[in-house]
This record gives structure tokens, C-alpha cells and sequence, in this order.
């Protein structure tokens, strides 16, 4: 048979006893078709061909009702090949005749690979391709998926439905591209012919040729694919994004199949195939998720286009004017120092804080050990000390006290770079200037500022912000200290307050200044007690307090 025999809108095979080979019986429309299918039904018995399968590549207005009229073939099983959808329908129709009793149907997405003609881009091969498709009749089946996998190769992603019936078998294959004959019917022709001669008596399960052409195209498809290296990653994803798409509706297909006509005597399952195939893929996506970084850009053009898309940004004076206050400010969209949102650094700010918790836990635990362990072994040169003797009293007395003062130390020293506001005298000395400090010059009314991070009027901030200042790097270390709190000496504005707990007379005023270990011992000892807030009259990039 020749090849452009197989290129026909719809023709029908079939094989007889007393045949040696399938014969082919073209319909050049649906007329004829429909007149053929009728005659079928109404022949004798005896020249009736024991072989016969319908194959359709156009499915036209008058080819789909010919289809559903006379073999009762579902319409949503036209429409899903139609628009490459999945088909499952609702529920089984039977009728009361058994004519649709015994309808099986299956649906196939496969690959088909091409040879793209040397010296014509692959892009223009495609366009081709494409326009051919669309001028080759008036149906309405889908344009099938093309990707082009090299220079030289290209698969187009095809679809057959099977539907099996008491008159006959429907194959529903895409449309042809060009003139040339698709290797799926070629080898489906090939494979009927071999097993209708083969063993006459023994009826051919067509679903089952039919899956094993599909999975041997699948195979053909990832020795391509294994082959070529992809330059592009948008085609790479595309590609193995209907690669898998399809792979899974071949899979639902053979899952629906074994649920609902799988015969009790059958032990293989078809579902094997497609989970093979599958994994198969998933190895492959794994292997290029790792290969990916080979095919980067090279650090050289990276650093030119970091340097070019930055320089705008470098040369754009910095300014507060215009800037919304903190608090309106959603979390999401505040940056930090190095350049990243908060929301992305949330990751390594939570593991820092664990490791230096989990330092913390460990400083302790040495804190009291070791002085236990000095004392006892020095002790324990002299008999009287022992744990039987009566002065063992001693390596408490001596023991307790210093594990309290090696504890008070390791907090003090872990506390003592902490920034705060702290009282102090009027007429006191400090070597802070007035960007740094600020200060009251009457006694204010004592509050509870616990829980207050800007207790000041919203007009004020409003105004200072719009003002525009040169202290750009202190207005980032401010925003940086409302988030993170105390603990920290890279804050230019703190937000924790001292509150002493004997108070000094007279005129007093607010000064920023470290805790030292002076401030950190009366901090661990309730001297000083540390609250949440800034200073009452405290104005943002302030200059008074």
C-alpha cells in the first residue's frame, strides 16, 4: 500500500479468510461513510469481513454526526479528542439491545518526531507546519502541541481515541502534517496486517496494539530527548510540561479502563507502562534541575548588568521626603541594611536567634558547672571538706556564691552593648552630642511606656520626615531598631528605656548611652528596669526628647 494511501479524511481497514493482507476502503466524504456503515449492517453474513477498523483524521460537522447516529458514539468523546481534553464520562449508558452494553473506548496522547530540513531555523519550519495544518480542511479538531527539540528534530504531540463498539472500531487520529505519513499508522498497518494473518481464529485487542505503538513511540521520544541539550529553559519547561501532562492522561485512561472492563482472567495491568514512563520522566527533570547551572550566563556579563541596572539607583539622591510613617509601612516592604526585604530574611534571622539561644544555654550550663567543679576539687585536697566530714558545709558557702556571680557576669556581658535611653542629671557631662541626645528641661509625669514604640503625635513625624535631613544612614538604623529591639549596637535609634529604681532629684533629662557592665549589673540585680518605648516628648531623627 502506498503511503499517501494513508493520508485520506477517513478509510476503513479490513481482512477477510480470504485475504492475505488488510485492504483499504477509502470515503472521500461522509456520505459515503455513512452509506458504507449501513451497508455493513444490512450484508450477508458470509462476505462480511471478520476485520474491521474505521480510522478518521477529519472530523468534520458531517463525519461526527454520521459517528454518533449510526454507532452511537458518545459526542463527548468527539469533543474531548476534538479539544484534547480528557474524557470521563459521568456515568456507564447501557441500553436495553446491549448496543452500548460492550463500548469500550480509550484515549492516547503520544509524540511524534520529524526531521526539520538543514538551514531552515527551526521557528520558520514550525510557522510552516502550522500554516499547513490550518489549510488543510474545514474541521474542527486542535492544532497539535509542536516543540522543537534541536536544530534538527521536532515532536508534535498527537492524540488517538479508540472506541470500540459491536459494528465496528473507531480510531480517531490527528490530522496529517504536509504529505507526509505519520510512523504511528505506518506501524499500525504493519502491525494489524502481521496479527490478522497470523493466527486467523484468535480475535486482535486492538486497545492493547494500539497502547503498545503508543508506548513505543514514548520510548523513541526520551532516546531523542536524551540526546539533545536544550539551550533555552522556557522550551525545556514547556516541553516537559506537556510531556507530563500527557503522560498522565494516558495514565487515567488505563486507570478507568481496568475499573470499569477489565476482565477477571487478565493479570497484566496497562497501568504499568505509563508509571514507568513517568518515572522515566521525573528522572530526566531531576537530571536537568541539576544540569541547569552549567548553561548560566558567565559571572563577567552578570557583574555588567548588576553594575549598569545599579548605577541609576547610585547616582538618585536619597531623601525622606514623601516616606509614610512606620507604622504604615506593611512588614513585607521594608528593606533592611543589606539590601533584602524582611520578609526573605525571616529564615536566617530565626536560625541566628536559635544559635545564640542555644550559645546562651550553653554559657549558663558552664556558668554553673564550673565553679562547682573548682571548688570540690580544691576542697577535696583536705579531708575535714569531704561530703561524710562535718565542714562540708564549706563547698556550699563558698560554691553557691560563686555560680550567682559567674551567672551575673555571662548575662551582663551578653546585655552590656545594649543601646538604651537612660536618665540623667541636667548639669551632668556626656560626650554625646545633640543628634544623639536629648533632654527635658522639667520633670515629665511618670507613665507606664511599656508597649508604646512612638508615643508622640503623628503630626510631628509627618513634619520631620518631610523636612528632608542629611542622616540618611541613621534614618535605616531607626527603621532597623523598631523590628528588631534590643540586643543589638548597629542601631542608631534605641527602643528600649531604663526606668531606675531610686530616682535622682531635680531636673533631669533623657540621653542615649550603652549599659556597660555598671548599667548590666543593676539591670540583672532590678536596679534598672528595662521597658519598651522611647522617651515621652521623643520626635523620629530627633533632635529634642
Amino acid at each position: 500500500m502506498a503511503q499517501e494511501d494513508l493520508l485520506d479524511p477517513a478509510y476503513a481497514w479490513e481482512w477477510t479468510e480470504n485475504q492475505h493482507r488488510c485492504s483499504r476502503r477509502r470515503f472521500s466524504s461522509a456520505e459515503e461513510l455513512r452509506a458504507d456503515i449501513q451497508g455493513q449492517g444490512k450484508a450477508p453474513q458470509g462476505p462480511e469481513p471478520r476485520r474491521r477498523i474505521l480510522v478518521l483524521h477529519r472530523l468534520s460537522v458531517d463525519y461526527t454526526r454520521t459517528l454518533t447516529d449510526l454507532l452511537d458514539i458518545d459526542v463527548g468523546f468527539i469533543d474531548a479528542h476534538i479539544g484534547r481534553l480528557g474524557y470521563r464520562p459521568l456515568i456507564r449508558r447501557r441500553r436495553v439491545d446491549g448496543a452500548t452494553a460492550r463500548s469500550k473506548f480509550a484515549c492516547f496522547e503520544y509524540p511524534e518526531l520529524f526531521t526539520v530540513p538543514k538551514g531552515l531555523p527551526a521557528d520558520v519550519r514550525k510557522a510552516l507546519l502550522a500554516r499547513s495544518a490550518r489549510a488543510k480542511g474545514d474541521d474542527t479538531t486542535g492544532e497539535p502541541p509542536l516543540y522543537a527539540i534541536s536544530d534538527e528534530k521536532v515532536v508534535i504531540f498527537r492524540r488517538a481515541s479508540l472506541w470500540r463498539c459491536a459494528r465496528a472500531d473507531v480510531l480517531l487520529l490527528d490530522r496529517p502534517i504536509d504529505d507526509e505519513t505519520p510512523s504511528f499508522e505506518s506501524l499500525l498497518y504493519r502491525s494489524l496486517s502481521e496479527e490478522w494473518n497470523g493466527d486467523p481464529n484468535n480475535d486482535v485487542d486492538i486497545r492493547a496494539l494500539v497502547q503498545d505503538l503508543v508506548v513505543h513511540q514514548w520510548s523513541g521520544f526520551f532516546d531523542a530527548v536524551a540526546s539533545n541539550i536544550f539551550s533555552s529553559a522556557h522550551q525545556t519547561t514547556a516541553l516537559y510540561w506537556q510531556a507530563q501532562e500527557s503522560l498522565e492522561r494516558n495514565l487515567n485512561s488505563a486507570e478507568l479502563d481496568e475499573r470499569w472492563f477489565k476482565t477477571s482472567g487478565t493479570t497484566y495491568s496497562s497501568k504499568l507502562d505509563w508509571e514507568y514512563l513517568l518515572s522515566r520522566l521525573n528522572r530526566h527533570i531531576t537530571l536537568l534541575s541539576h544540569l541547569a547551572p552549567i548553561s548560566t550566563q558567565t559571572p563577567n556579563s552578570n557583574a555588567n548588568t548588576t553594575s549598569t541596572s545599579s548605577s541609576p539607583l547610585e547616582k538618585q539622591p536619597i531623601s525622606t521626603r514623601g516616606i509614610p510613617p512606620t507604622e504604615l509601612i506593611p512588614r513585607r516592604h521594608r528593606t533592611t541594611r543589606n539590601g533584602r526585604g524582611s520578609g526573605s530574611g525571616n529564615g536566617t534571622a530565626a536560625a541566628d536567634d536559635q544559635n545564640k539561644h542555644a550559645l546562651d544555654r550553653v554559657s549558663y550550663m558552664g556558668g554553673i558547672l564550673l565553679p562547682l567543679s573548682i571548688v570540690s576539687s580544691i576542697l577535696s585536697m583536705s579531708d575535714p571538706f569531704g561530703p561524710t566530714r562535718p565542714m562540708f558545709y564549706v563547698f556550699w558557702a563558698v560554691a553557691v556564691p560563686l555560680v550567682f556571680v559567674a551567672v551575673l557576669v555571662i548575662y551582663a556581658d551578653s546585655i552590656r552593648k545594649a543601646e538604651v535611653w537612660i536618665e540623667v542629671a541636667s548639669n551632668s557631662n556626656s560626650n554625646s552630642n545633640n543628634n544623639t541626645s536629648t533632654s527635658t528641661t522639667e520633670e515629665k509625669p511618670e507613665r507606664d511606656l511599656e508597649g508604646q514604640s512612638d508615643p508622640y503625635v503623628a503630626g510631628f513625624r509627618l513634619t520631620a520626615l518631610g523636612k528632608g535631613n542629611d542622616d540618611e544612614g541613621e534614618e535605616e538604623g531607626e527603621e532597623e531598631g523598631e523590628e528588631e529591639g534590643v540586643g543589638s549596637d548597629s542601631f542608631d535609634e534605641p527602643v528600649m528605656m531604663v526606668e531606675k529604681l531610686f530616682k535622682d532629684a531635680g531636673s533631669r533629662r533623657w540621653q542615649k548611652e550603652q549599659l556597660g557592665w555598671g548599667g548590666a549589673c543593676k539591670t540583672a540585680l532590678r536596679i534598672y528596669k528595662l521597658k519598651k518605648g522611647r522617651p515621652p516628648t521623643w520626635i523620629r531623627h530627633g533632635r529634642t526628647a
